[in-house]
């Protein structure tokens, strides 16, 4: 688990749990979380994606985190 001083300015449950909040700017639900890197992952609403599908999106990104089967990216080139 992540503690404040591992990522100062944030609140310890909201770095756990993520923020679900609506965008203005962006006219679309974003949640912001942290993977187990402790760097920031943005998922945004598609603009096809109804509220309800978006957060169901978003409780299935919960669980993965949850169980630890967040998806890291790579550099590796396949040839």
């Amino acid at each position: 688990m992540l503690n404040k001083k591992e990522i100062k300015g944030q609140n310890p449950l909201a770095t756990v749990n993520g923020s679900l909040y609506r965008s203005k700017a962006l006219d679309c639900w974003v949640y912001q979380y942290y993977n187990s890197d402790k760097k920031r992952q943005t998922l945004k609403q598609r603009k096809s994606e109804t509220v309800k599908e978006f957060k169901m999106r978003v409780a299935r990104a919960k669980e993965d985190l949850r169980l630890g089967r967040d998806i890291k990216t790579s550099a590796i080139t396949l040839r």
